[in-house]
């Protein structure tokens, strides 16, 4: 009847996609059990969840993922050894020479790139160890609050790997995979993710607003999938209160409205715990501690292959400290602007006259002066018709004294270093000096020039960095 749900529209998908988001709810709880869904604790983005190290480096993202996947073992049944796998991981760099082979990753999901993203599942030669690969956006890491929503979705498309749930790589398999989370406890963290507005440092005292999405289902599904949960949970008011603080606002009054209908509808019909074919309460084993989830440490180094009796062997990780391990790894979350953008790059010296330079240089701080106080605001009237002139003779001289050296600069753009007939290096791009032109406007084509010689690759890297490195 018209009018019988106001804005449902706007704060709750339409009654066939509600239809179909309780059953394939009720599916996934057939596959998982439905400890996970109605105990596993429903993690946040706090350190009471996540106290291990992060460096903002590859180790990092590795014990994110380990933490992660602790707690979706504790959530499925204990013969899938989800907690026991291995990690490996991949951080794929924006700069196309040194992206390297991109796998597996998802396709263009609410107008947005995934940011990490589950590649394979495999097993170690010689080990009984399992390896899930991963795969991460470099540029993700400086943005923790995003990534490690991106990593729980990974982890969930992980574990339906592991139950041998079929995956599509289209949009179908991709709802699946948001679907996932829920049953594993990281409902509250890819909800708060779904769609987030928030505030980008731009470098220095400048910052912009941004936008970032996650996962193929819509803000109003996501929120709808944690009403559920959380209804079928039987949280009361309090709890149901830190779930909210957890969210964006407009997330939190989409699970409200949820809430309401979900309520009405348990009142009018067969309630949602009987839809979900999940027993009575009165049944559930108790529900593990999270202290208990949280175990030891997570291990900064990967297991080698276990021996046949590994099990009477005391684990290499045991005496692995991650504080130690945190002062040694690489930070990759920081933007690193021009310093070594152009490593293993050519790059050349461009050599022209200084008197141009020269010429602003000298010529230029004498126009704003004279033009500040122009104003009298200083107590000094100074007129422009005598600035002016003034200006331009010291840009005269100026010139005519840069006329007599040579400006030696770096070509790229973005760097434009000072350098010596000495340098091999640029100091602050770290390009390698390939040769000498006389004008930015002559870098393509020197460029094209190098890779004509087989001096420099399709992909910008010096041929002979790239057999060194093989």
């Amino acid at each position: 009847m018209l009018g019988a749900e106001p804005m449902t529209h706007v704060t709750l998908p339409p009654l066939e996609e509600r239809d179909w988001l309780i059953a394939q709810t009720a599916e996934l709880i057939a596959a998982f059990g439905f400890r996970g869904y109605v105990q596993a604790p429903l993690i946040e983005p706090t350190p009471e969840f996540f106290p291990d190290p992060w460096a903002g480096g590859e180790a990092s993202v590795r014990r994110v993922l380990l933490r992660l996947l602790r707690y979706a073992g504790s959530a499925c049944a204990a013969d899938r050894g989800i907690g026991e796998l291995e990690v490996e991981v991949v951080l794929h760099s924006s700069d196309l020479a040194r992206r390297g082979e991109v796998v597996g990753q998802p396709p263009i999901l609410r107008g947005q790139d995934a940011q990490a993203w589950f590649v394979r599942l495999d097993s170690r030669a010689g080990s009984r160890v399992r390896v899930a690969h991963f795969a991460v956006e470099e540029v993700a890491l400086r943005e923790p609050e995003n990534l490690v929503p991106a990593l729980a979705r990974a982890v969930a498309h992980c574990v339906r790997v592991v139950h041998h749930k079929l995956t599509p790589p289209d949009i179908a398999g991709q709802r699946t995979i948001d679907l996932a989370g829920f049953a594993l406890g990281f409902g509250v963290l890819t909800t708060d993710a779904c769609h987030r507005f928030y505030t980008r440092s731009a470098g220095g005292m400048r910052s912009t607003r941004a936008e970032s999405r996650l996962g193929a289902l819509s803000v109003q599904d996501m929120c709808f999938l944690l009403a559920m949960q959380t209804h079928v949970r039987g949280l009361d008011r309090r709890e149901r209160r830190r779930v909210l603080d957890r969210l964006q606002p407009n997330e939190a009054e989409f699970v409200r409205e949820a809430w309401k209908v979900i309520e009405k509808a348990d009142r009018l019909g067969t309630p949602l715990r009987e839809r979900l074919d999940i027993p009575e309460p009165a049944s559930w084993p108790a529900a593990p501690k999270l202290a208990q989830i949280l175990g030891a440490p997570i291990s900064s180094r990967a297991r080698e292959a276990e021996p046949a009796n590994a099990e009477d062997e005391p684990g290499e990780d045991e005496d692995d400290d991650p504080e130690a391990s945190r002062s040694l790894e690489q930070r990759r979350d920081l933007d690193p602007g021009v310093l070594g953008m152009n490593r293993d790059k050519p790059v050349f010296r461009v050599e022209r006259s200084a008197a141009r330079r020269m010429a602003k240089l000298l010529g230029l701080p004498i126009l704003l002066l004279g033009g500040l106080l122009s104003r009298g605001s200083f107590g000094v009237e100074l007129p422009m018709h005598i600035v002016i002139p003034a200006a331009l003779g010291v840009a005269l001289v100026g010139m005519a004294i840069g006329s007599l050296f040579t400006d030696r600069r770096c070509s790229e753009p973005k760097c434009g270093r000072a350098l010596t007939i000495g340098d091999e290096v640029c100091p602050l791009c770290g390009g390698t000096v390939m040769g000498v032109i006389h004008g930015p406007d002559e870098r393509l084509g020197a460029d094209e020039d190098l890779v004509r010689e087989g001096k420099v690759g399709v992909d910008g890297l010096l041929i002979s960095k790239q057999k060194s490195d093989g």
